[in-house]
Parts: C-alpha cells; sequence; structure tokens
C-alpha cells in the first residue's frame, strides 16, 4: 500500500482523538438540560418565550441548564473524617433577552447527586432537598430575580446556600461596585477554608483579584460534604429570560491547613493520585475555541503515535527507494570493460574481415559470443 494514502487514513482516524480539546462533544463537562456551546463558551440557559407583561410560571426541565465536571471529585476522607477546602476562579457574564426581564440567575454548585433538580421558580435549577432528603449540596448563588419567599435581599445579589434556597448569607452586589446585569464579563474568587470553617467570594471586572470580598462568611461543611461530590454550574430562566454563560474556570481542593493557598501552577487536573492521595484532586476547565481545553498531557498517546507513524513512513518511504534503486540497476545494466587480449581473441586476432565499419579514430567489429562467453 502506498505510505502516502496510509498515512492519510491514518490521519483521518487520528483526527478526533488528536481534536478532543477542542470538541464539544466530547468534553471533560457533562451538559444537562438548556445548557449549551455558544462560540467561545457555554451557556447555561436559552432564551424563553417573553411577554410584556410575564407572569411567573412553573419552571421546566427546558428552563435549566447544568454544567458539571465529568467526573465527581473527593472532599472527604473516610479514615481521618478529614474535610477538604477549595478554591475556585471562573468568569462568566449574563446576558438578558431583548424586551425580557432577567432569568433567575446562576450558581457555583457543589452536590452529592448531579440529577436532582428543583424545577419552581427561582431556585436556579439548585438540588431539592425534599426529593432528596440524604443528597446535600453548597452553592454560591448570583442572583438577578427577586422572591421575598427565598429570602432575596433584592434581585442583584451574591449569597452562600447551603442545602436550602435562603442563603446563610447574602450581599447586596451593587453596593460592592458590581452590577450582575451589567452584561460585563466578571470574574470571581471562592476560598473555603475547613480550619477557618470560612467562605469567602471576590467578585470583579479585572482579572486581578480584589483585594476584599465582596462576601464572608462563617459556615462548617464538614458535615455536609461526602466522600466524592459534583462540582460545577446551574441556572434557571422560571422568571425571565436570558442567557448564563460561563468562560472560564479552574477548581482545586488542597489541604486542611489554613495557610495552603494556591499558587498559578498548583492547579491539577482532577485525577487519583497515588503518591499523595489526601485531598490531592482538582480540575482545570477553560472554554476554548469549539469546546473544552484539557491539559497537554493528555494528548501525549496521539503524538506518541504520530510520531511513530511519521518514524514509519520515512522508513517505509527510504527502503522502497533503494529498492527502486536497484531494480533500476538490473534493468540499465551495461558491459564491464574488456581487457586488450580478450579483445584480440574475440576479433581473431584483429582479424581485418571481422571490421564492420571504420571511421577516423577507430573501427567497430563484430565480436565472437563463444569467446566472451568463456
Amino acid at each position: 500500500m502506498n505510505p502516502f494514502l496510509f498515512f492519510f487514513f491514518f490521519y483521518l482516524i487520528l483526527l478526533p482523538a488528536l481534536s478532543l480539546r477542542f470538541s464539544p462533544s466530547q468534553p471533560n463537562l457533562t451538559l444537562y438540560g438548556d445548557a449549551f456551546f455558544r462560540g467561545h463558551t457555554i451557556s447555561l440557559t436559552q432564551q424563553q418565550p417573553c411577554f410584556p407583561s410575564p407572569s411567573p410560571r412553573n419552571c421546566s426541565s427546558s428552563g435549566i441548564g447544568r454544567a458539571l465536571y465529568v467526573y465527581p471529585i473527593k472532599f472527604l476522607e473516610p479514615s481521618t473524617n478529614t474535610t477538604a477546602s477549595f478554591s475556585c476562579r471562573f468568569s462568566f457574564t449574563i446576558i438578558a433577552s431583548p424586551s425580557c426581564p432577567f432569568g433567575d440567575g446562576f450558581a457555583f454548585l457543589i452536590a452529592s447527586n448531579a440529577d436532582s433538580f428543583t424545577f419552581s421558580n427561582g431556585f436556579l435549577g439548585l438540588p431539592d432537598p425534599a426529593l432528596d432528603p440524604h443528597g446535600s449540596f453548597v452553592a454560591v448563588e448570583f442572583d438577578t430575580a427577586f422572591d421575598p419567599s427565598h429570602g432575596d435581599i433584592n434581585d442583584n445579589h451574591v449569597g452562600i446556600d447551603v442545602n436550602s434556597i435562603v442563603s446563610v448569607a447574602s450581599v447586596d452586589a451593587v453596593s460592592k461596585g458590581i452590577d450582575l446585569k451589567s452584561g460585563r464579563e466578571m470574574m470571581v474568587w471562592i476560598e473555603y477554608s475547613d480550619v477557618l470553617k470560612l467562605i469567602r467570594v471576590w467578585v470583579g471586572y479585572s482579572r486581578v483579584k480584589p483585594k476584599s470580598p465582596v462576601l464572608a462568611a462563617q459556615v462548617d461543611l464538614a458535615g455536609k460534604f461526602r466522600e466524592y461530590m459534583h462540582v460545577g454550574f446551574s441556572a434557571s430562566n422560571a422568571l425571565g429570560s436570558a442567557f448564563h454563560i460561563v468562560e472560564r474556570w479552574k477548581f482545586r481542593t488542597f489541604g486542611s491547613h489554613p495557610d495552603a493557598v494556591q499558587e498559578d501552577d498548583d492547579w491539577l487536573v482532577c485525577f487519583e493520585n497515588p503518591r499523595n492521595v489526601r485531598h490531592r484532586y482538582g480540575l482545570d476547565v477553560r472554554v476554548s475555541v469549539v469546546g473544552l481545553r484539557i491539559p497537554f498531557w493528555s494528548l501525549l498517546p496521539g503524538l506518541a503515535a504520530v510520531v511513530v507513524l511519521t518514524a514509519f513512513i520515512a522508513y517505509s518511504l527510504i527502503r522502497g527507494k533503494k529498492r527502486i534503486v536497484c531494480e533500476g540497476v538490473g534493468l540499465n545494466r551495461v558491459p564491464g570493460r574488456l581487457s586488450l587480449a580478450e579483445i584480440k581473441s574475440a576479433t581473431s586476432g584483429f582479424n581485418e574481415n571481422t571490421i564492420v565499419g571504420l571511421t577516423g579514430h577507430s573501427a567497430t567489429a563484430t565480436l565472437s559470443p563463444r569467446s566472451l562467453l568463456q
């Protein structure tokens, strides 16, 4: 088989694996409900029908979207009953549909059950404790709908939820210089220290972390976390219509030491490291050109295959070239040089009767085949 054709067909087979980091069909997130890839980002919700005077409606699964990391992450070590601290940062944008009120908002979510949803108005698609009494969740909400029954302080606030839509702490975002409805991209940093029993939330328009958090609350999550939890985002559009867009995201868990603050190069891809099994898990999810970007090491098997294939093709081409050269030499072979004695013998001692042509400088004679074959 022609090596070039072999390489072409092999490349077609290998291409999807090499494109995994940019393929929305095989990301490292699981999308639920209305969540979808939107250009360079992920939108948790889609536009909903909107009327001049919208009335509250029962939310359905079509108004809820969720994106969770594909694998659960370890938050609790049962043998020592040690709870992990965690830290994350992400950017988001909320864009209202034209002539429509904003949707409910969205939340960063850590949940024990990935498939538990609340379909009621204004619940942001968070888990329903009534339907899952043994489940548990922690969320930081960015709420753009005012519902007094949920304990909302207004329609533009940040809150911390623990197993309930009613926040244990909340703050007016505008009073902190942040407008969730501005349509601008915002950066968020969330940290939880198990030693301090403290959750802190920073929000800003710059990628530089603000000095002071917009919200901090004493919360003990030791009894709330299961051994493994699901991490991601949730949003809903029951009371309006908006795109809730996540553009980049990093998350990690770390040990219980209060000074164990992560550095930029200390974010880990979510996997179980046999050399350090004490809450050394994390993930790095970044939205790229058409999907999600995964770490470089995941492409190494494909790159190794390309290297091996290239070496094989080079070897085949060199070997084929040698074979062609050898065959060419055999096909175009010319007689070797004859000694004077051999020529004299073949022409019967230079007999003039064997001459068939004569020029000014040379003569052409017929040779005896028998004498040449001896």
